[in-house]
């Protein structure tokens, strides 16, 4: 199939500065990473503040426990899920982005921080539907179905997740799967 071969004497330098990238690249990637690096602190910060929270709340459930409301033993489960999912967020920003790790052709570590992140996420919101069942079911029977649509949004998240995780693996050669 190989009709010609080409060759041309071209000095070194030349050929460097036809191959190498834009004189710009360098400051726009420094830049990225910068503004990746400061991404990551702040979303940290989010997920330490969700944490914290967490405990707050546990600990005030604990505390006025002769009072025992069935929301205040989800609100923390909700905030802890939420900061797992941001700092797995992070975790995976931080280290694709701002350290390089997995940069080329591995795309299974992006895949796995997304499902785990969506997964994160669809956890919290049934969590949060299930809450809503009981409080609506004991207080106002008649915004149940309100419970009811965020049940049915977190079963179409996951069947998405579902059918993004059978896409996503599907296209992998056997040996990454």
């Amino acid at each position: 199939d190989l009709a010609f071969v080409v060759c041309l004497q071209i000095p070194l330098r030349v050929a460097i500065e036809i191959s190498s990238p834009s004189k710009y690249f360098r400051t726009f990637s420094e830049g990225s990473m910068v503004m990746y690096f400061m991404i990551s602190i702040m979303l940290t910060l989010v997920s330490l503040l969700l944490f914290v929270k967490c405990i707050s709340s546990f600990w005030t459930a604990i505390v006025n426990f002769s009072s025992f409301d069935i929301k205040e033993v989800f609100h923390p489960i909700v905030l802890l899920t939420l900061a797992l999912a941001t700092f797995d967020l992070v975790k995976a920003i931080f280290e694709e982005e701002v350290l390089g790790k997995n940069s080329g052709d591995n795309h299974h570590a992006i895949h796995r921080t997304m499902i785990r992140f969506l997964g994160s996420i669809i956890i919290a919101l049934a969590i949060e539907a299930l809450m809503l069942v009981f409080k609506f079911s004991v207080s106002e029977p008649d915004k149940i179905t309100y419970a009811v649509y965020l049940a049915v949004g977190v079963a179409v998240l996951l069947i998405s997740l579902a059918i993004y995780v059978k896409f996503a693996y599907s296209v992998l050669p056997k040996r990454e799967r």
